[in-house]
């Protein structure tokens, strides 16, 4: 191990935990992982990422982070609702860098000389954001993890500075755990981050017209979380980091069938009900 990996170590070892076992739940071929070591360090422009800013240290630490590539079979590389991972071996040149360096709350900030306001180069920014989703800011001098939900701040907030930093293992391993339980679940035909979804009924302001349409998505959600089953038939150990009995190649077989047999027929009703005419009592 070098001073960074060691430094480092628990948010290096967390997002490696977490972006192998998305592999093996099927979210995207296990090829896609990138793995870093001190021998075989991720291919990162170091003089484009120092000109944009970043400490030597962020720029070392970016070396040995682990990164999901996007490729032909991910259908979706968000790994939360609307936050997606940053893979910094794409970038090319100081702009590329310099971009997520920029805050994202749509707030327009500007330093004392008039430019634009930037996240401290000491900090790596290890997730972007699709409006509602979590910017994961990484701290290389304390060893924290920043959760920043930007466009959930408090009134006249600006910035991350009220967000608690905590231990990357503090933020990552709810996710972890959420996933392998199966309380969140990639799939090709959505992604589910909460089991609220399927809550008994539909909201009581919903007129008729709009329950039906609930009740379409909900049936898709429904059938969406029971792929449970499936993971389990094929070995699946939901108390278990390592999986040793879970045939990976049998269930992605049998999700193919599931879905074509069981989701596919509810998306099609689902995609009838919401095609029907707005009506005054969906509010």
């Amino acid at each position: 191990m070098t001073a960074i990996t060691m430094r480092h170590a628990e948010i290096i070892q967390k997002l490696g935990e977490f972006y192998t076992l998305l592999a093996q739940l099927g979210s995207f071929e296990p090829s896609l992982v990138q793995i870093p070591s001190p021998d075989a360090p991720a291919p990162i422009r170091r003089t484009a990422a120092l000109g944009a800013g970043y400490t030597e240290e962020v720029v070392n630490l970016m070396e040995q982070l682990p990164y999901i590539s996007k490729g032909p079979n991910i259908w979706d590389p968000e790994i939360f609702g609307s936050t997606e991972p940053i893979d910094y071996t794409k970038c090319e040149n100081e702009n590329a860098f310099r971009t997520w360096r920029e805050y994202d709350d749509g707030q327009d900030q500007e330093d004392e000389d008039g430019n634009p306001d930037l996240i401290p180069g000491s900090l790596v920014k290890l997730t972007e954001i699709h409006l509602y989703g979590i910017t994961l800011l990484y701290d290389t001098q304390t060893c924290l993890l920043i959760p920043w939900q930007p466009f959930e701040n408090p009134d006249d907030t600006i910035g991350y500075a009220h967000v608690p930093a905590k231990r990357p293992s503090e933020v990552l391993n709810p996710w972890i755990e959420g996933y392998r339980t199966f309380n969140f679940m990639h799939t090709p035909q959505g992604n589910l981050w909460d089991t609220e979804r399927l809550r008994p009924d539909p909201p009581e302001h919903l007129g008729p017209k709009a329950q039906a349409k609930w009740w379409a998505t909900r049936a898709v959600d429904e059938a969406l979380f029971k792929l449970k089953d499936v993971y389990l038939e094929c070995g699946w150990n939901m108390t278990s980091p390592v999986q040793h009995t879970f045939d990976r190649a049998k269930f992605i077989e049998m999700r193919k069938q599931y879905i074509d047999e069981v989701v596919l027929p509810l998306k099609r009703k689902e995609h009838e009900a919401w095609k029907a005419p707005h009506q005054p009592d969906e509010l």
